[in-house]
């Protein structure tokens, strides 16, 4: 998060958070903002959202306009292990 959109930097990360459940048809969601606020410390905040999805006219126009998310993709990422010290 950019300090020129601190001001609204709550209501930014529920609406982003809120369109992000939506688009990806979730039951639940969990939204992050990292904002460098004042002096060298930063300022983290996050919003946890669970409701049933259900379609919403609203929310379908505002993304098909101006979608701020990248295409999702998923996969599987290889196990790691931990060498003993010893």
């Amino acid at each position: 998060m950019t300090k020129d959109l601190l001001e609204n930097r709550r209501n930014g990360l529920q609406n982003l958070t809120l369109a992000h459940k939506y688009e990806l048809k979730l039951p639940k969601c969990i939204g992050v903002s990292i904002a460098d606020d004042v002096e060298g410390w930063f300022t983290a905040e996050w919003i946890y959202v669970a409701f049933p999805w259900e379609y919403n006219a609203q929310m379908e126009q505002a993304l098909r306009e101006n979608n701020p998310f990248r295409p999702v993709q998923e996969g599987t990422l290889p196990l790691y292990t931990f060498k003993d010290p010893s």
